[in-house]
Formats: C-alpha cells, structure tokens, sequence
C-alpha cells in the first residue's frame, strides 16, 4: 500500500532543509522529480511555499519557503567569507541546486562523503578529496581567503590533518601551494601538511 502523504512529506522536509528546492536537489537526493514536482506545487497551492525564478538560470521550477526567497533576493552582493562545508552538506548547493564549475584538475568535484569544499562569494574555491590527499584550486576571486579557511578549520580540528600530495593533479609544490604556505601550511618531502 503507497502512502499518499509521503510524497507531500518529502517535499515539507526538502523545503525546511535546503530552503530552495529544485530540480537539482530532488534528483541529487534520488527521487523522482515528477513526484516531488506535484507535492511541491500542491504545498504552493496551500500557501506553504512558493514558485519562480528566484535564482538565475536554475529555471522555472524553483519552490522555496517565503524566509529563503526574502533572504536570497535581499542579498546584494556575495559575502567575502569563506565557508568550509562537508561537500554531502546541504548547504553545499553545488552538485545538488548548482553544476560543479569545470574541473581545473582530471578528478572531478562530487558530493561526497568525507570531502570538503571551501566556498567564497558564492563560488567553490577549493575541493579536498577524501583522505585529504588531493586538492582541486579555482582560479576564483577570494582564493587566498578561501586558503586561509581551510588552512584554519584544520588548525582548530575542525578537519583532521591533511597531507596534500596534488594539487589539480600535479604535484604539491612550487606556484600551486604558495597561498597555503601563506597561511601556515608546511612543505614536506611528501607533499605539504597542514596539522592542527
């Protein structure tokens, strides 16, 4: 026997959760959009959210609680902090609401489990695989600040201690760790550490 409620029940919770839901986000947590589609447009239909462009080019089918449209359409211009963020977190909208930017590196950023994206001003700066042995570095305004996070949240056990051995799938050293060096991490033999 399906229950009926259960798709109105996913979507209440995507909504609380991600606070924006769109097609990204349904499929990025393996539903099928059709569904959640027709839960969502029935929650706007009672007045429990709404729907519209209410991101640039993430297309019509955009719902959202009242606060989030208020919030995201208040903001001016991208905050200059960084934000360090499991990539599986859902605040980490890329990968679920938003593509993942072209690769700078032949690995390929992902929403997965164990890795960690750095976000500045509305973009990913850095991604750092599980393990913490690979890195991929955008070429992005804010990368220095971006590198400082990291190299922080590290220091303070936030994450455990990295030992970088690539960077965009070469090796870690010269021009590509500089920035890190900066701001405390160590070159070693092996690659470059950042310890707590």
């Amino acid at each position: 026997v399906t229950d009926p409620l259960r798709p109105v029940t996913v979507a209440e919770t995507m909504l609380h959760r991600h606070g924006l839901v769109t097609r990204g986000v349904v499929t990025g947590e393996h539903r099928p959009f059709a569904d959640a589609y027709r839960a969502l447009a029935g929650l706007e239909d009672r007045g429990l959210c709404q729907r519209g462009y209410i991101v640039d080019g993430l297309g019509g089918a955009q719902f959202a609680l009242s606060a989030a449209t208020d919030l995201i359409r208040s903001v001016q211009t991208p905050d200059p902090q960084a934000l360090v963020l499991a990539a599986a977190d859902p605040a980490n909208p890329f990968g679920s609401a938003l593509p993942w930017p072209d690769s700078p590196g032949p690995s390929r950023p992902g929403r997965k489990a164990g890795a960690t994206v750095v976000i500045v001003a509305g973009q990913p700066a850095i991604f750092v695989e599980r393990g913490g042995g690979s890195l991929l570095m955008w070429e992005v305004d804010g990368l220095d600040t971006a590198c400082a996070a990291l190299v922080a949240a590290t220091h303070e056990g936030l994450l455990s201690p990295l030992a970088i051995r690539r960077i965009n799938g070469q090796p870690a050293e010269g021009d590509l760790t500089e920035q890190l060096e900066r701001h405390g991490a160590v070159a070693s033999p092996g690659g470059l550490r950042i310890r707590r």
